[in-house]
Parts: structure tokens; sequence; C-alpha cells
């Protein structure tokens, strides 16, 4: 498969630009309280390597098949193609694991929520089907 065929630039674009909606979404919770800064910290990582990963795995199919078409007898062009693959398949398993990671913390953050998220506004309490 050739990622640079013209009938399908708008599906890579789509899947370059959603996951990054998506984890721009998640960023937005930069600034949040979590249980643990070690969870806080995890979920910044996870939402950066979501938004990342696709392009990056684009760039990397795009380069490997590339040098796949050279056929290049060099050892180090060789090399290079394994580290790519290597990279590659690295990659693919944290944007997994990134996605995962989101959707898990998503509910196990809420065994320590404020307080606050339990209050009733007042102005709720005069409408009288609510």
């Amino acid at each position: 498969m050739n990622l640079m065929e013209p009938e399908d630039w708008r599906v890579n674009l789509y899947s370059c630009i959603l996951p990054a909606i998506y984890a721009s979404i998640h960023l937005t919770a930069w600034n949040f309280e979590f249980p643990t800064t070690t969870e806080h910290l995890i979920w910044k990582i996870a939402c950066l390597t979501i938004s990342s990963a696709m392009p990056t795995i684009y760039v990397l199919l795009a380069y490997m098949s590339w040098e796949d078409g050279r056929e290049s007898q060099w050892y180090a062009g060789r090399v290079a193609l394994w580290v790519a693959a290597a990279v590659l398949v690295l990659l693919i398993i944290l944007y997994g694991l990134s996605r995962v990671f989101i959707v898990v913390e998503s509910f196990i953050s809420l065994r320590n929520v404020p307080v606050s998220i339990y209050w009733t506004p007042s102005w709720l309490q005069m409408i009288p089907h609510v």
C-alpha cells in the first residue's frame, strides 16, 4: 500500500487530525487535580503521545516504503530500516496503551473527587420538577 496515493489523502489526514483533537480535549485537564502526581504526569504524557503518534507513524511508514523501494545494499540503509520498524512497533504499542490509560484513568479518578462536585446550585432548587 502506498501512503501517498491521491484518493487516500483524506483518510490519512483524518487519521492524523482526529486523534490530535481527542488528545487536545483531554489536554484541557493539564492543571486539574489528580489523585496522585504520578497519574497526573502519566496523563500528560499519554495525551502528548496520542496527539503526536499518528503523524509520526505516517512519517515512519513513508520512510520505510521509500527505503524499501530503493532496495539499498548498504548496511546502514538496512539498519535504518530495522530501527524505523522497531520504533514504529514501539510507537503503536505506546499509542494503544495511552488510549487505554486515558479511558481507565477517567473512571478511577472518580475515587478522589472534591466535595464541591456534589453541591447543587441554589438556582436549581427553584425549579420544582428537578
